[in-house]
């Protein structure tokens, strides 16, 4: 039986759409992400430089006690938009959704105990 009543973000048109589904209930989504490419990072510092879009980021920590923190400038003198603190040591995947919008660069302003963290931009 098809599902009604959900509803998916469109990034592209930056709206609300109506879910669509199969006859057996299968939710299915066409989005196009051709140009979504990993980044990882291993330090503090510039991820990208100008406008981007972050899909997706997973966190790998060193330790317990683990701290992310994202600035939309080039050198992380902006305030902080996104942050994770996590008191125990496993790795994350977390999911951004709609997608988030670094309009001048995106910037690791605060790595602390990470051995890696790996940015889904667009």
């Amino acid at each position: 039986m098809p599902m009604e009543g959900i509803w998916l973000w469109d990034a592209s048109a930056a709206a609300w759409v109506k879910a669509k589904s199969d006859s057996s209930g299968r939710l299915y989504v066409v989005e196009d992400h051709d140009g979504l490419a990993p980044v990882r990072k291993t330090a503090a510092g510039l991820v990208q430089a100008g406008a981007t879009e972050l899909h997706w980021i997973s966190i790998t920590p060193a330790a317990g006690n683990s701290v992310v923190e994202l600035s939309d400038d080039l050198d992380g003198s902006s305030a902080i938009l996104w942050e994770h603190f996590d008191t125990d040591k496993h790795s994350e995947h977390i999911n951004i959704e709609p997608p988030m919008l670094f309009s001048t660069g995106l910037y690791l302003k605060t790595f602390t105990n990470m051995t890696a963290v790996t940015f889904g931009l667009e």
